[in-house]
C-alpha cells in the first residue's frame, strides 16, 4: 500500500544491534508523526518502547496488565507485567 491508514510491526528490530534498532525506531516515529499514521508495534524491549512510544500496553497471560504513557511504566507496573 502506498497510503496506509495503519502500520503494524511485529518485532521490527528483533535481531538488530541496539544502535540500528534505535535508528529504525527513529524513522518509524518520524513517519508516524509526519503522516499522522496510526502505528502499533509489538516489542519486548521496554526501554525502546518507553523512548519512542506515546502509549504502552502490557499483557500478562493474555490479560491487560498495563495501559498508559511511557513515563507511567514504573517498576511497580513493570513487575505487574513481567512478575519479577
Amino acid at each position: 500500500m502506498q497510503q496506509p491508514d495503519i502500520f503494524l510491526g511485529d518485532e521490527p528490530v528483533a535481531s538488530l544491534d541496539p544502535s540500528t534498532a534505535k535508528s529504525i525506531f527513529g524513522i518509524l516515529r518520524s513517519v508516524h508523526d509526519e503522516k499522522n499514521l496510526v502505528t502499533i508495534i509489538n516489542i519486548h524491549d521496554v526501554e525502546i518502547a518507553k523512548k519512542f512510544s506515546t502509549r504502552i500496553i502490557g499483557l500478562k497471560e493474555g490479560k491487560l496488565a498495563f495501559d498508559g504513557r511511557p513515563e507511567e511504566l514504573d517498576d511497580k507496573a513493570y513487575n505487574r507485567i513481567y512478575d519479577e
